[in-house]
């Protein structure tokens, strides 16, 4: 995978880079941090003010939404285009693989 890939993807995984800007095979890429803050757990609300652990893997729904898997907290989270961070699927700490509401 090229490196301009790699950098986006490293972004959207991580959701912590802060004002970095980055120059690689002739092109610069400047990030900014999407959601969360620094440390880790598990903690809704504004995308400033919102935590995340391991977030593993990201989709994008027709409306801008975002999914996050939460990978150790065991959940997926969404952020909203207004920037709002809430739990959209399982319980933080708490892992499982039924099928169900939440």
């Amino acid at each position: 995978m090229p490196l301009k890939q790699r950098c986006g993807v490293l972004f959207l995984l991580t959701l912590a880079a802060v004002g970095a800007v980055y120059s690689g095979e002739g092109q610069a890429f400047t990030f900014s941090t999407l959601a969360g803050n620094k440390g880790y757990g598990s903690t809704d609300g504004p995308a400033a003010q919102a935590l995340f652990y391991q977030p593993g893997g990201i989709a994008v729904d027709a409306n801008g939404n975002i999914f996050v898997a939460d990978s150790a907290n065991d959940t997926i989270r969404e952020i909203t285009p207004g920037g709002t961070v809430s739990t959209f699927a399982g319980l933080a700490g708490v892992p499982g693989s039924a099928n169900g509401t939440g």
